[in-house]
């Protein structure tokens, strides 16, 4: 994916607008592209995929560690505990991303992803 032009002209984008390295692309994006989906940049997403992808994640690992953290403690969490907790976590984390990218796209004037 980063031999795509697009990606080249976003990073030259961001890097001109002085955007963070890891603002541009996160850290789940290199693993999605590591593994060969083509993904675009958070900015370029559907607001509903962006909102699920980064949420979704974001609440399993979160919960996952939370998870160890009580594990470690011989206080386990139950499944229902840890589903709550990775489906709040994750809405709030998803809903502040999907809002954060679409700010970024507006305050810097980015295109469409296909066009």
């Amino acid at each position: 994916m980063h031999d795509d032009p697009r990606v080249q002209a976003y990073t030259a984008a961001m890097v001109a607008r002085r955007v963070p390295a890891a603002t541009a692309f996160p850290p789940l994006w290199h693993v999605l592209w590591n593994f060969g989906l083509r993904v675009p940049p958070p900015p370029f997403m559907n607001p509903i995929a962006l909102f699920l992808l980064s949420g979704g994640a974001f609440g399993l690992l979160f919960a996952g560690a939370v998870w160890l953290i009580k594990l470690n403690r011989f206080n386990s969490l139950t499944l229902a505990e840890a589903g709550t907790l990775a489906l709040i976590t994750g809405a709030a984390f998803g809903l502040a991303m999907t809002l954060y990218y679409r700010h970024l796209r507006l305050k810097h004037r980015l295109g469409s992803w296909e066009g």
